[in-house]
């Protein structure tokens, strides 16, 4: 979150510096002419300073910059652990976990204040660095002028007229540096988000929009994930779901049966190998177009603070109250929402906290097959859930998966008895 607070500050900084840089490339160019209508000597001796400055400017640039983005991260984090906090107070509190969490917040905001001091240090050094060249340079200025006016080479009245607009002249060059230092802090802050919308960009850019049945190839698929290079998670995954069958993934956890849904899911993108989807690697679908193609259920779904409508055809602009009505049919979902006062405008509130367990997975089933998906994920979604509430969540997805291509994670007997076909995935690798 405290990524994208970040990404206000470019918006805010460019305009309200846009009009200052204008009047000071104006009051730069126009004072610099003068200086130099009325004293050549002067204007090129005062240039001997610099070279200095801009080595300072190049040294103090990158230093700005990467404290901005350390700073930048440290308070993402610290807001991260606050997020985390408030969203899991119950559990911290039954764990009697405060202090421990306090000392984590503690610790990131530690970590901010050494960066912020550190921030402060080298602004200060870099503002006395300028404080001190500039007076260098109009001391040894007028000691020039002087020389030159002892010489019979520079009137006195055009000193004077020349020293104004030198002042002025200075001015613009502070603005510049302002500028410059805002500027930089600013790139350094934003730095995360345009790398992350850049990331993203790049995972959208599949054009193809092939009608799709629904076959899928793992081809030689091996996957180590980017902070691990290393270490591979999958080895060589080949496996092929078959159009409309139902294949079943087992396996102990943390073999690699969520990470094979994340690749198909484009969360990240194989090592080596292809995921092909009716023969097209499945990065050049059109990203909308795959979303609406292949869709999940996952173990924990997320509902937002909206309707049940909304949660329903979230994602989903162009549908209707009639496909709407439809899948909750089939997802079960218009059994309970019967029995509320206000139906389908129901509230389910913030993360569907209004809602029971086996509620939050019918809704979800629904959001998920409204888009008329030929491809539907189970990522362990009914492993949460009572006897009674997976008997009616199961009967949904036995109902609505019919001409499906289904691929299930799951661990128990009653959720893979049904499948056409079972891998088994164990240590990377897959046997079927």
């Amino acid at each position: 979150m405290a990524k994208f607070n970040d990404s206000e500050v470019i918006s805010e900084t460019i305009p309200s510096h846009l009009q200052k840089l204008t009047s000071s490339v104006v009051q730069f160019f126009v004072c610099g002419f003068i200086t130099i209508y009325y004293s050549w000597q002067l204007t090129l001796f005062s240039l001997i300073t610099s070279p200095i400055g801009i080595f300072m400017s190049k040294w103090y640039g990158p230093k700005v910059d990467e404290l901005s983005k350390e700073k930048s991260e440290t308070n993402g984090k610290a807001s991260a652990t606050v997020e985390e906090v408030i969203s899991n107070m119950r559990t911290v509190r039954a764990f009697a976990a405060e202090r421990r969490e306090i000392a984590r917040f503690v610790t990131d905001t530690d970590s901010w204040l050494e960066i912020s001091l550190r921030e402060v240090i080298i602004n200060f050094l870099y503002d006395l660095f300028w404080t001190f060249l500039w007076r260098f340079e109009a001391a040894t200025s007028l000691l020039f002028a002087g020389y030159l006016a002892h010489n019979g080479r520079l009137e006195p009245a055009n000193f004077v007229i020349y020293f104004n607009y030198k002042m002025r002249l200075h001015v613009s060059l502070l603005m510049f540096n302002n500028i410059y230092i805002s500027v930089t802090k600013a790139v350094g802050k934003t730095r995360p988000v345009v790398r992350l919308l850049t990331h993203a960009r790049q995972d959208q850019s599949g054009t193809e929009t092939p009608p799709v049945i629904g076959h899928i190839v793992f081809g030689g698929v091996e996957f180590a994930y980017p902070t691990r290079p290393s270490l591979n998670v999958l080895h060589g995954i080949n496996l092929s779901l078959e159009p409309g069958k139902t294949v079943a993934l087992v396996g102990h956890s943390g073999n690699g049966k969520s990470t094979l849904v994340n690749l198909l899911q484009q969360y990240y993108q194989p090592s080596s190998g292809r995921i092909l989807l009716d023969g097209t690697p499945i990065e050049n679908f059109e990203h909308q177009y795959f979303r609406q193609m292949v869709s999940i259920v996952s173990q924990e779904p997320t509902l937002f603070s909206g309707t049940v409508r909304d949660n329903i055809l979230y994602g989903y602009e162009q549908g209707t109250e009639e496909d709407m009505m439809r899948v909750a049919r089939m997802a079960n979902v218009d059994e309970f929402v019967a029995r509320m006062e206000d139906g389908y405008d129901t509230m389910c509130g913030e993360r569907g906290v209004k809602m029971s367990g086996g509620q939050k997975q019918r809704i979800a089933i629904a959001r998920a097959l409204v888009r008329n998906p030929r491809v539907l994920i189970l990522d362990e979604a009914t492993s949460a859930l009572d006897v009674e509430s997976e008997a009616l969540v199961q009967e949904a997805l036995n109902r609505c998966s019919q001409d499906m291509t289904v691929l299930v994670i799951a661990h128990r007997l009653s959720t893979v008895r049904n499948a056409d076909k079972i891998a088994v995935i164990e240590n990377g690798g897959v046997s079927a």
